[in-house]
């Protein structure tokens, strides 16, 4: 069986590596790994890596945070993996409040709110 793998960047660094001592992650290899866990006649078919540029001006190590990312994305890209790149949305998001109900309309949330105050 061929697998196709669609990974979230930020979620694996956050999640896996940051604030470890490890920044390097060969994705390729864990991947065929989980792959022949799961099915040791499995292959990779493909991965995908999503992600978006660091802002060196958001990162804590600036310039240097930038120029690391930059760096593995073209380990990953030689390793044949492909990187796609979206964009950061730093203005705060706003779910649609339906007025007559007082109810959030967000992905599905029902959340009844009560006037003049945020609930959940």
């Amino acid at each position: 069986m061929r697998t196709a793998f669609f990974v979230d960047g930020y979620n694996v660094f956050y999640g896996l590596l940051a604030d470890t001592p490890y920044k390097w992650l060969n994705l390729p290899q864990l991947l065929a790994y989980i792959a022949h866990i799961e099915n040791p006649q499995s292959s990779v078919a493909s991965i995908d890596y999503f992600t978006a540029s660091v802002k060196p001006e958001l990162a804590t190590r600036g310039i240097a945070s930038k120029e690391a990312q930059d760096t593995y994305v073209r380990a990953l890209r030689a390793h044949k993996v492909d990187v796609h790149y979206g964009r950061h949305q730093l203005e705060p998001a706003r779910a649609p409040f339906h007025q007559q109900e007082n109810r959030c309309l967000a992905a599905g949330h029902n959340a009844y709110l009560e006037a003049g105050r945020k609930g959940n």
